[in-house]
């Protein structure tokens, strides 16, 4: 390479190369030194002897090599970053990298990948049938492809990495931004410490502020399944017990088929025994006689129409053809009908949709109570419940009885007349509905326990024996069916029970209060003088609301608590906090139904008060 930058002549190799017309070269000095020998302005090339003619007898107008210039450059430049070489090793050898897979340290960068690899994750990458053609090298060993050089050079503007030819043929317009890696790599690792500082906090916020809504999703996602199987779960309850309702109807109309048919036999049978036939055989006789004129023959003939006519006729039974069969409009069970029957709710048309869909979002201001219906009872009720079929059940402490009613108020079961139910109340107080069961659960103060009833025949179907508390006055159960709360006689305990009838948690309440409801947010909302006090299940007081006076009775409307206080029926919407009179009772109603508001309950389209002597019923109208 030396030999290659020598002038032919001199053998110098510091002289401005100039170009002869043979594309050799001489530098100037020599050039000049040929012109002043030569005679008609020529000089005459050392390796091959052509003749170049210089203009005006002057070397300097000869054109410079600028290949010998390029290649002088070159190896001026080269010479530097053999001397740098060192110093970018170390600084190499000082950044850590890591794999791209295992985080182990790494020691192989794959060129087509762009991903740094360790010892072992660079055979599985060389060894995979996808990555066959890729090529791999050894970190601080990379090179060039185009010059086969080793990187020394960074360009900050394009920006990439340059080895010295690189610098020499390409981004020759960057000077200024063209460094050594040895200077840039402490800068470099300084803002990569930086963003590395940075990413950290980002990602501790992103834990503080993102993660509890990822698990508050979560949470939400595995609520909506177990709602999913719960609606299966019902879904296939109200299935079979619409199979067993209608079987149950079909039997009883093919029973009075059946009877139908036998009632229409007889009274066939009654009409041949009592056809004419004989009638006419007598009937022929007597005329026989009367032609022939014989007074003997008349004289037998009339013996014989006196004992041998027939009974008088009766007129033939026919109350049965006179009733008609009233399958259509009485005794038909429509399947809409049913399941308003098995649900509590009206779904046998599908017009209403929009307007179920609107009561989700009703205000307090929206219900109107109307068509107010009166029922006078003879007993002290304590407490009153809605069942989903529409039938209204509550407790008489007075007489140890539990009575049912239906939509007419007429008394449809009790359980003080079914003595073969296997149950005797000492004093039934509270009362609450578990919809998934269909059954009552009605908490007897005197016996210390709570017993659980047929929603339909009132008949007993178990008894929960609370242990560790005693004297049980009033309960309430969630809307999942999942946890019961009840209070005792004085107010001061406050307990969860689950299905089994398992105490799950048991506090003293702070001032004596009597559990009213659990609403749709599992609160468990008790009565305390003038205060409401909503509780968790795990016995933490939430949520305090100021009432004019007691509460004897709440239930749940659409988001809006229903209370029932001394002088009328209080609307608390949950929502917005905020509460409003809905309806405002007389005097005229306490002597009609006695002086003192003992309890409530409500479903889709009723809400029903309980008096001391009497229920009070009132339509819902929302506007």
């Amino acid at each position: 390479m030396a030999n290659l930058l020598e002038c032919p002549v001199c053998l110098e190799d510091t002289g401005h190369p100039k170009c002869l017309s043979c594309m050799h070269w001489v530098c100037e000095l020599c050039a000049t030194s040929m012109l002043e020998v030569s005679k008609n302005k020529t000089i005459s090339c050392p390796e091959c002897r052509a003749l170049t003619t210089v203009k005006d007898n002057d070397a300097r107008s000869l054109s410079d090599d600028f290949r010998m210039l390029q290649i002088r450059e070159f190896l001026k430049r080269q010479s530097k970053c053999s001397q740098a070489e060192g110093a970018t090793a170390a600084v190499v050898d000082q950044i850590q990298l890591n794999c791209a897979y295992d985080n182990m340290p790494a020691k192989f960068k794959c060129k087509d990948c762009a991903v740094v690899l360790c010892d072992e994750c660079q055979q599985r990458h060389k060894h995979r049938k996808l990555f066959d053609r890729h090529e791999i090298v050894r970190i601080g060993q990379m090179l060039c492809q185009k010059h086969n050089n080793d990187f020394m050079y960074i360009c900050e503007r394009c920006p990439r990495l340059l080895c010295v030819g690189c610098v020499l043929t390409e981004c020759t317009n960057h000077e200024d931004d063209i460094k050594q890696i040895a200077d840039v790599a402490p800068h470099a690792k300084k803002k990569m410490k930086r963003i590395i500082s940075d990413l950290k906090r980002r990602i501790v916020l992103v834990d503080r502020h993102f993660k509890p809504a990822l698990i508050e999703i979560r949470r939400q996602k595995d609520d909506l399944t177990k709602l999913k199987m719960d609606i299966d779960t019902h879904v296939e309850y109200l299935r079979t017990e619409f199979q067993k309702r209608i079987e149950t109807q079909g039997n009883l109309f093919k029973e009075e088929i059946e009877e139908r048919s036998l009632a229409l036999s007889e009274l066939e049978s009654q009409m041949e025994r009592q056809s004419t036939g004989d009638v006419h055989d007598l009937l022929n006789a007597a005329e026989s006689a009367v032609q022939s004129q014989g007074i003997e023959e008349m004289i037998m003939t009339l013996n014989n129409i006196k004992y041998g006519l027939p009974h008088p006729l009766e007129k033939p039974d026919n109350t049965l053809l006179q009733k008609e069969l009233k399958f259509e409009s009485e005794q038909t069970l429509k399947v809409g009908a049913l399941f308003n029957l098995l649900n509590g709710y009206d779904i046998s048309g599908m017009d209403n949709d929009f307007d179920n869909a609107h009561k989700a979002f009703i205000e307090i201001s929206d219900i109107k109570l109307h068509h107010m219906i009166n029922i006078l009872l003879i007993n002290d009720g304590f407490d009153i419940v809605y069942t989903k079929v529409g039938n209204l059940a509550l407790t008489d402490f007075t007489n140890e009885n539990v009575l049912l009613l239906n939509e007419c108020g007429t008394i449809a079961a009790e359980t003080c007349e079914r003595g073969s139910n296997g149950v005797t109340l000492q004093t039934p107080m509270g009362i609450t509905y578990n919809h998934l069961e269909d059954t009552l659960l009605v908490a007897d103060y005197q016996a210390g326990h709570i017993v659980v009833l047929d929603a339909w025949s009132l008949r007993h179907m178990r008894t929960f024996k609370l242990a560790g508390f005693s004297r049980p006055l009033s309960i309430a159960i969630s809307s999942d069916c999942c946890h019961i709360a009840a209070s005792n006689d004085i107010g001061t305990t406050l307990c969860v029970f689950n299905q089994t009838g398992e105490c799950v948690k048991t506090w003293q309440c702070p001032e004596p209060a009597t559990v009213k409801y659990i609403d749709s947010n599992n609160r468990i909302w008790a009565a305390c003088d003038d205060t409401l006090l909503a509780f968790n299940f795990q016995g933490k007081l939430i949520q305090k609301v100021d009432i004019p006076t007691y509460c004897t009775g709440m239930s749940e409307y659409h988001g809006i608590l229903l209370i029932a206080v001394k002088d009328g029926i209080l609307g608390y919407d949950m929502r917005t906090n905020t509460q409003s009179t809905i309806v405002t009772f007389t005097t005229d109603d306490f002597i009609t139904l006695g002086d003192d508001v003992i309890s409530l309950t409500v479903n889709e389209t009723h809400i029903v008060v309980l008096f001391k002597n009497g229920v009070r019923r009132y339509s819902i109208c929302i506007e």
